[in-house]
């Protein structure tokens, strides 16, 4: 089994396995989409990590149902970002109404982005978006988070 074999194997068992479910993970939004558009919630984080699989299979297939399945996941994503801030929800005793920055949310998020960004303009598209995303997130993490030196 070739190496595009097994990430097509796997990302197409991740469906199987979730009955076509395609991961939209946000807090406050939509956590997913069926294969009928039907979306539903949930709270989950690291929210550009659901997309990478999709990305991933993209890279070694170049078919554009994966291509398309990951910009769905890094466009909402996109969003979920407030002036380049991954706030997420600290849950304590059931209330999620305070947010915090998690520098370890916020780092990846700008490493997919620029990931994402990188395989998917390979072939000629403009996904220049994504990389001010990923500039625009790693400048408000320096300015935001303090970093103290040991």
């Amino acid at each position: 089994m070739t190496r595009v074999d097994t990430v097509i194997k796997l990302t197409q068992s991740y469906l199987d396995k979730h009955d076509g479910i395609v991961p939209i993970v946000g807090y406050d939004a939509p956590a997913g989409i069926d294969r009928d558009g039907h979306s539903f919630l949930g709270p989950l984080f690291y929210p550009t990590e659901w997309g990478m699989p999709f990305l991933a299979a993209y890279a070694v297939t170049k078919d554009p149902k994966w291509r398309d399945l990951a910009v769905t996941q890094f466009d909402h994503c996109r969003h979920m970002a407030k002036d380049g801030l991954l706030r997420t929800p600290q849950i304590l005793d059931g209330d999620r109404t305070q947010k915090y920055i998690a520098l370890d949310y916020q780092a990846r998020h700008i490493y997919n982005f620029y990931t994402a960004y990188r395989v998917l303009g390979r072939d000629g598209a403009d996904f220049s978006e994504y990389f001010r995303h990923a500039v625009l997130c790693a400048e408000q993490t320096c300015r935001e988070i303090p970093v103290q030196n040991p």
